[in-house]
């Protein structure tokens, strides 16, 4: 029997004993973050693992307010991080490297896939994915978005190593603005 990727999440959200936040004496939202950084590798190509290496790069700034995970996919597991978060920033290699040959960052807002095309797919999860069972679960969805680095093919790879690095440096430039502006 296979369950679905809204029942996986549902079955995973109830076992968890983190909870997206918790209320002080004074009523107030505490959150153990405000930031929330994933590095991931889209669809298998592990090949092209900037999103992890600059999730790995960032949590070694070793700032309080901030959560930086690699993970080399996205899973339902991870709604209950996206709620504990004021802002969440998905890093990942774009895919269609032909057309991008610069950092490009994506404002993400939940509702832009429907909720019953993610029931039928329990394998694979996209930032919108996680966005729409965020606000499905726990009617919040904190600000989000997706900055995606280009990816080189194999060939390109080799002839330009500095290039790569010159993209990975530039994601960690962008998020560093991210959380000078919103810190």
């Amino acid at each position: 029997m296979t369950t679905t990727l809204i029942e996986r999440a549902l079955l995973t959200t109830a076992s968890q004993t983190i909870f997206p936040s918790s209320e002080s004496a004074q009523g107030k939202t505490i959150r153990p973050f405000r930031f929330l950084i994933v590095g991931y590798t889209p669809y298998q190509h592990t090949e092209n693992s900037i999103g992890p290496w600059v999730a790995k790069t960032i949590a070694t700034w070793q700032v309080p307010t901030v959560k930086s995970i690699a993970v080399p996919q996205l899973t339902p597991v991870l709604v209950n991080e996206i709620t504990a978060a004021d802002y969440v920033i998905f890093v990942a290699a774009h895919l269609q490297h032909n057309h991008c040959r610069t950092v490009r960052v994506t404002p993400l807002v939940a509702g832009q896939q429907n909720l019953s095309d993610l029931a039928s797919d329990t394998n694979s999860c996209n930032p919108y994915t996680l966005l729409n069972l965020a606000q499905h679960l726990y009617g919040n969805v904190p600000l989000t978005w997706l900055i995606q680095v280009p990816r080189e093919t194999a060939a390109e790879k080799e002839a330009s190593r500095s290039k790569i690095a010159q993209y990975g440096d530039r994601a960690l430039q962008t998020i560093e603005q991210f959380l000078r502006t919103y810190l």
